[in-house]
């Protein structure tokens, strides 16, 4: 009999620590759970920002290829001028 009882006892003793074990395992995934929900709130965020700046680049790119022409314009305007006032110098 005490050896029908130690086993029971045992197998008690091995259940509990199962137990605590699984209540631990179950308070992970949770934990688990909770953070993946912050990194995928944070993922949105980042990726908000990152359309936000893609968006800043185009605009920045679109003004810098316009002031590009303006200065390329402005180059020939000067050359010309400066050939204008070459011919003028050699006319006197």
């Amino acid at each position: 009999m005490d050896s029908l009882e130690s086993g029971q006892k045992e197998l008690k003793e091995r259940v509990e620590r199962t137990e605590t074990k699984i209540d631990g395992i179950t308070g992970q995934v949770a934990s688990n759970t909770e953070q993946m929900k912050e990194l995928r709130n944070e993922q949105q965020l980042i990726k908000q920002a990152v359309m936000e700046t893609n968006e800043s680049v185009k605009q920045l790119k679109t003004i810098q290829d316009s002031q590009h022409r303006i200065i390329e314009l402005l180059s020939a305007r000067s050359l010309e001028q400066e050939s204008e006032l070459r011919d003028l110098k050699r006319v006197k």
